[in-house]
């Protein structure tokens, strides 16, 4: 079971429009919600750069989805186990927390995007994580969820999964997939 830790609005202190329950298209405001997982990779940089330039418009808020791997108990010997450390995993978002901020949200607000952080404390495995994806831009009403591609080889996909793939085929919402290596129009 997933928790989600969040974090405080991390753009400029705007009053957001208020929530309602019409889809993004057809709010009055046209205020979108963008959801983008991201992970420390330049894909996920490129990807948030490439929304910013080419999805954004004047009034949407970027949601970036970070996942922090759930702790799994210590096998000391047999039939004895150590509970996962509360601490250690406050540590592990207060990390991913400043790992957004310096590789996404500095380049946001540098360009006067709204945006809010969220860390999800979950399992990292393919499925897990496209559920929670899924689950996530559900919940912010997203209009779009941007991710990257990591450029995974077959064999690695076929082993490992591929989570925007995952994504893609379990999601009610749209979906942009960005390649990797895909520059920016600039």
């Amino acid at each position: 079971m997933a928790h989600v830790r969040e974090s405080a609005t991390a753009a400029p202190q705007q009053q957001q429009p208020s929530r309602t329950t019409e889809t993004p298209e057809r709010r009055q405001d046209g205020a979108r919600a963008l959801l983008l997982p991201v992970d420390d990779t330049d894909e996920s940089e490129r990807a948030c750069q490439w929304a910013a330039e080419n999805i954004y418009r004047q009034g949407d808020t970027v949601h970036l989805l970070h996942v922090v791997p759930e702790p799994s108990m210590v096998h000391v010997w047999p039939g004895m186990y150590v509970p996962p450390d509360d601490d250690a995993e406050q540590d592990e978002v207060n990390d991913a927390v400043k790992m957004i901020r310096k590789r996404f949200t500095s380049h946001l607000k540098l360009s006067k995007i709204p945006c809010q952080v969220h860390v999800a404390v979950a399992g990292t495995e393919t499925d897990h994580l496209a559920k929670l994806i899924n689950e996530k831009a559900e919940e912010v009403d997203a209009a779009c969820i941007v991710m990257a591609s990591h450029g995974k080889t077959s064999f690695q996909e076929f082993w490992a999964g591929s989570t925007s793939s995952s994504t893609s085929h379990n999601s009610s919402r749209p979906i942009c997939i960005i390649p990797a290596g895909t520059a920016s129009k600039g």
